[in-house]
């Protein structure tokens, strides 16, 4: 399966949705990921592609996602262009399943810090606890 992201629109609202599974596959290769960082990675690389849709040319985007949980920072960055790439501190940060076959992450990532800076002008800074976050649910 290719990657892709997708936009919808319909009466003024906008929507984008996205997968990327060899983009999430390749980071997830290159850092030793283990099954629940690998996950919470390839999040953050979906929702920092999900951002790019909105960008013009020649703009970048970079997000730190900053937890006290084991796996550390998350920190993604893109272009107008597609271009994608992204790290997380501890990339062997990994939580017991709850059931086989179930990636857990409750506790991997802990309270979040999100900082979104596009093109290093303007930023975004919001604290989200774990139970509400997307990477921890």
């Amino acid at each position: 399966m290719s990657d892709y992201v997708v936009r919808a629109s319909c009466e003024g609202l906008v929507a984008f949705a996205g997968s990327l599974p060899k983009t999430c596959n390749e980071a997830s290769i290159r850092h030793n990921c283990s099954p629940t960082a690998a996950a919470a990675l390839g999040r953050a690389l979906i929702a920092t592609a999900l951002y790019t849709e909105t960008m013009k040319n020649g703009e970048n985007i970079s997000v730190r996602i900053s937890g006290n949980g084991q796996l550390g920072n998350i920190i993604t960055t893109a272009d107008s262009e597609g271009n994608l790439r992204g790290y997380a501190q501890n990339p062997a940060a990994d939580i017991a399943p709850r059931a086989p076959g179930i990636i857990s992450r409750d506790g991997l990532t802990g309270w979040l810090t999100e900082d979104i800076a596009f093109e290093s002008i303007s930023a975004e800074r919001s604290a989200v606890p774990e139970g509400l976050s997307t990477l921890a649910s």
